[in-house]
């Protein structure tokens, strides 16, 4: 029985989750119960810090390609005028954000992409009501690369936030220094304008 995310959550339902049977003698002081948020005996523990994390939500990129003198960007821009989002919107704390943006940005020279210099952007944007999510609601992306994926923390992301309301956004940032040389490789011949890619928010 998997613990809830949100909600009422009973000593009961941890202690089932601990590996106890339900209807006996439990406290949440027990070594199990308390393994399984890795708490030491006797310190202070609220029942919240045993939600289970929230499932992952994933959205595939139909990429698209903008291209302008000096920067590329490959995958979803501006809420699809450059590629597609499916699904289209990501709840967030109960609300429906659609997804801005979902690329990888690279500077160019000569009609040539400098792939050393590539970015990844994820962007959402606020609701009509402006309602806008934290900067810190996910934990992590999951991204997809040639070869596999690649784990972007959102805590090395840059945050940047603008406006209000439906055309208001906030856009987590991640640059070139956020990436291994075989990352960027993998990033750029993966986001390269054609196809599709999978994006994974862990939260």
């Amino acid at each position: 029985m998997a613990l809830p995310t949100s909600g009422t959550i009973t000593l009961d339902e941890i202690h089932i989750e601990a590996g106890g049977t339900t209807g006996t003698l439990a406290t949440i002081n027990d070594v199990d119960i308390r393994a399984l948020i890795g708490k030491a005996a006797g310190v202070e523990m609220s029942f919240d810090e045993w939600y289970a994390p929230a499932a992952p939500q994933s959205f595939i990129v139909t990429e698209g390609t903008d291209i302008f003198v000096s920067t590329a960007y490959y995958g979803l821009r501006n809420g699809g005028t450059v590629g597609s989002a499916s699904p289209t919107n990501i709840n967030v704390a109960g609300n429906s954000h659609q997804v801005k943006d979902s690329f990888r940005r690279c500077s160019r020279s000569g009609g040539v992409d400098d792939d050393t210099t590539s970015a990844f952007y994820f962007g959402l944007y606020y609701t009509a009501a402006d309602d806008q999510p934290a900067d810190n609601w996910f934990t992590s992306l999951d991204i997809d690369a040639t070869g596999g994926t690649i784990n972007i923390p959102q805590s090395t992301a840059s945050v940047f936030s603008t406006g209000s309301g439906a055309t208001g956004y906030k856009e987590w940032r991640w640059f070139s220094s956020d990436f291994t040389a075989q990352e960027l490789i993998d990033l750029s011949s993966q986001w390269d304008g054609s196809g599709t890619s999978d994006v994974t928010i862990n939260e």
